[in-house]
């Protein structure tokens, strides 16, 4: 099966993880999994593959599946390679070079060869990876999937025992992992440059092109696209700021990589005459492909006031005409404007004005019991705006608001002593154990454990939306222990107060 041809049946798979993304409702992802099912169940015999896009968080990372027969094998068995390829946050897992400083390259295509068909092709295994590198929130999915799904379909222990094998590592007989191109890992990675890396991969494997062609292959895709930018650029009325930013933006992309590939084709002195001739044509075609849109985008008007940096307003309609004028006499002028298809968004709106959160309002040091109190009403304060700031605003309000309250209840305010305890004098904030507190009173004793209560409250609930990685969240079990513990002891010091209530009554009584 040729390289369309497998782009082509993994298109409808594209549109339904789109669907995906949109709305993770059970029922959509059902419709996915039977349309991954489907078009595996078309590879039947060796040379049939397929292509399934796999969603591994936010990123789409596609799959080649192919079915070949076995190197070295008499009988004619059977066996799979797969062909991953993803250059975001999973390409730590691939191999890494750095043969090319300062920059370090990495794998961006990472293949498998001679995996068993009874787990290539088992059900359950499709089904769980699919559905929990889609939907999964209490682990990382990449985490899941090189760490989880891919030893089992590999049989070893770890995805590095097959990148690196060794003397002492268990990998199966004739499973292995083939070297592919290295690649500078973008700074972006989105569905369009997954596409491409797999598309790369198949004309070098599947097209057997060296890497020059399939560079030269790229550029003119690039040129195909500008081109069809430059014929709508014919049929457009005017353009705007944003258009020809576009515009320019693609342009010095295809000359870059058009003197790229020509200098990379001199250095090396190949004997390819295919890839010189690519080369020399397309500075050639390049420069004619450039000249031509600079050409139409001088002579089209420009659609928006002030967009042309002369601050006039270019109008559709020639209103100063002889025949044209008069005709167009009634009609207003800038009436054109209504007709067009585009959505003009506006000027940016800024984010609306709100109440600063000042996190340096804590006090740096607690002395008495009126301070004690005080601390504690800023930092409920403090939590509160925390809570209610909306994710736009403040994406680390969770991160925040735990740290606030661990410096709150573990560094700033002091813990009380035992009744047990070697130092018998009296604290300056919690008093004594045998006397009443000479400030607190019965309603502010009340009050303090409210307030104590409400920020256990939002230390929970903020802990409970912090997003951590498995390393991290053990050493953040610490933490939550840690500071609940001070919480409480601070809450059973503050219930066990003799409030000076009974004091006054008796001095009332006197």
């Amino acid at each position: 099966m040729d390289t369309v041809s497998l782009i082509k049946a993994a298109e409808p798979l594209y549109r339904r993880l789109s669907q995906c993304f949109d709305s993770p409702e059970p029922q959509v992802v059902v419709f996915y999994l039977k349309a991954v099912k489907s078009l595996r169940s078309k590879i039947t015999k060796a040379g049939d593959a397929c292509i399934i896009p796999l969603a591994v968080g936010r990123d789409v990372v596609p799959l080649l599946l192919e079915m070949h027969k076995r190197d070295g094998s008499d009988d004619g068995g059977l066996c799979y390679r797969i062909t991953f390829c993803n250059a975001g946050d999973g390409v730590c897992y691939h191999r890494q070079s750095a043969l090319s400083p300062p920059k370090l390259k990495r794998q961006s295509c990472l293949v498998f060869d001679g995996i068993p068909c009874e787990r290539a092709e088992d059900e359950a295994f499709w089904t769980t990876m699919v559905t929990a590198c889609l939907l999964s929130s209490e682990r990382d999915p990449n985490e899941l999937l090189y760490d989880v799904f891919l030893p089992y379909l590999l049989n070893t222990p770890a995805v590095l025992d097959v990148l690196y094998p060794s003397k002492s590592s268990e990998v199966a007989k004739g499973l292995s992992a083939p070297e592919t191109d290295f690649h500078t890992v973008p700074s972006k990675f989105g569905p369009w440059r997954s596409f491409t890396l797999l598309w790369k991969q198949m004309l070098r494997t599947r097209a057997n092109m060296s890497k020059l062609q399939v560079k030269a292959v790229k550029w003119e895709l690039r040129a195909s696209l500008l081109r069809m930018c430059a014929h709508d650029l014919r049929a457009s009325k005017g353009l705007d700021s944003t258009d020809l930013r576009l515009l320019r933006l693609g342009s010095g992309q295809l000359s870059f990589a058009a003197v790229r590939n020509h200098s990379r084709i001199c250095d090396a002195e190949l004997e390819d005459s295919v890839s010189s001739q690519a080369a020399g044509k397309s500075l050639w075609e390049c420069r004619r492909l450039v000249d031509s849109i600079e050409l139409v985008c001088a002579q089209k008007p420009r659609t928006y006031e002030g967009q042309d940096g002369s601050g006039a307003v270019s109008s559709f309609l020639d209103l100063e005409a002889g025949e044209d004028l008069a005709r167009q006499s009634c009609i207003f002028p800038f009436f054109d404007r209504l007709l067009r298809q585009e959505v003009f968004p506006g000027k940016p709106k800024g984010v609306a004005d709100q109440l600063p959160i000042d996190l340096l309002a804590l006090p740096q040091k607690v002395g008495s019991m009126t301070e004690l109190f005080r601390t504690l009403r800023i930092a409920e304060e403090i939590c509160l705006k925390l809570a209610f700031v909306s994710r736009e605003r403040c994406e680390y309000a969770p991160y925040l608001t735990v740290s606030l309250l661990q410096h709150l209840f573990t560094t700033l305010i002091p813990l009380p002593r035992g009744p047990l305890s070697s130092k018998r004098e009296e604290c300056p904030i919690w008093g004594g154990w045998n006397d009443p507190h000479p400030t607190v009173t019965r309603s502010m004793q009340l009050d303090m454990l409210q307030v104590v209560r409400r920020l256990v409250e939002l230390f929970v609930s903020s802990s409970m939306e912090m997003k951590c990685k498995s390393q991290t969240a053990r050493t953040f079990d610490a933490v939550k222990i840690t500071v609940l513990s001070a919480a409480s002891v601070i809450a059973d010091r503050a219930a066990r107060i003799w409030p000076m209530d009974e004091m006054l009554a008796k001095a009332e009584d006197r």
